[in-house]
C-alpha cells in the first residue's frame, strides 16, 4: 500500500475521531449551573426555591432567563456532574472548601454557613481538628469535599447522602460524631424521638463557610460569574 495514502488514511480517521468525541462532549454538557437540592436551596426538599441561600439564587436567575441553564437534581449528582465538567458551575459551593490544587473560582458570596459538630449528651467536646483523629464520622460530603473543614487522614468517614440517616448512626451509637451544616439540624432533631440524645451544642462551630456560586475557569464560568456579581449588586441596590 502507498505509504501517502497510508499517512492520508491515518489522517482522516484521527480528525472523525477528534470531531466524534468533541461533539460527545458538546453532548453531555447539560447546563450552566448544578444546584444540589438541600434545605440551603429548597427548605422541604421540594423544588421551590425558599431555602436561605435558594432565595438569593432564584432572584439572580429571575434577572437572566434565557442566559443561564440550570437543573434542580440530587446533591450526589449535582456535585460530580460539576466536577466532571457536565456543568459550568455549582451552588451552594465555595472554593475555600478546597485544599487541594483546582481550577474553581468563586462568585461574590451569597450566603454563610455554619458547620457543627453533632454528637451524643454527654460526650466530651471536640476543641480542635485534633481531637477528631481516630474518630468515625457521620457525613453528607466525602472529605475531600471539605478539605479545609475536617482532616484527610486519620478519620474513619461515613459518606451517606441523607441527613437523618447520619444522624440515626449517631444516636445508635455506630459513629462517634457527625459533621453537617446547621441548617435544618434543630427542626430535624426534634421531630424524631430516636435523635432526642443528640445536640451541637457541646463543641464549638468547626466553621463557617461563605457559599458562592462556584465555577470551573473556563471561559463560559468566567461569563457566568460575571453575570452572578452584577446580579447580586442589583438586589443588594434594592434593598433598604
Amino acid at each position: 500500500m502507498n505509504k501517502n495514502f497510508i499517512v492520508l488514511h491515518i489522517i482522516v480517521v484521527l480528525t472523525l475521531l477528534i470531531c466524534s468525541n468533541g461533539s460527545r462532549a458538546d453532548s453531555e454538557y447539560y447546563a450552566d449551573l448544578s444546584i444540589p437540592l438541600v434545605e440551603e436551596i429548597s427548605l422541604n426538599l421540594d423544588k421551590k426555591f425558599d431555602g436561605y441561600h435558594g432565595k438569593i439564587v432564584k432572584q439572580i436567575l429571575d434577572q437572566y432567563p434565557d442566559k443561564i441553564s440550570f437543573n434542580l437534581t440530587s446533591p450526589k449528582h449535582a456535585y460530580e456532574a460539576f466536577y466532571k465538567g457536565r456543568y459550568s458551575c455549582v451552588t451552594p459551593d465555595s472554593k475555600s472548601y478546597y485544599d487541594l490544587p483546582n481550577d474553581f473560582v468563586d462568585s461574590t458570596a451569597l450566603s454563610s454557613v455554619d458547620w457543627v459538630i453533632v454528637q451524643r449528651k454527654g460526650t466530651k467536646p471536640i476543641l480542635s481538628k485534633k481531637d477528631l483523629i481516630g474518630l468515625s464520622v457521620g457525613s453528607f460530603y466525602a472529605p475531600e469535599e471539605i478539605a479545609s473543614i475536617v482532616p484527610q487522614e486519620g478519620v474513619v468517614y461515613d459518606v451517606i447522602p441523607n441527613h437523618s440517616t447520619i444522624l440515626r448512626k449517631v444516636a445508635a451509637r455506630r459513629n462517634d460524631i457527625a459533621i453537617l451544616p446547621q441548617v435544618g439540624l434543630t427542626k430535624l432533631i426534634a421531630k424524631r424521638e430516636e435523635l432526642k440524645d443528640l445536640t451541637f451544642e457541646i463543641s464549638p462551630k468547626i466553621a463557617t463557610v461563605a457559599e458562592a456560586i462556584m465555577c470551573h475557569d473556563t471561559k463560559r464560568g468566567r461569563e457566568i460569574i460575571k453575570l452572578v456579581n452584577q446580579g447580586l449588586k442589583a438586589i443588594n441596590k434594592k434593598q433598604p
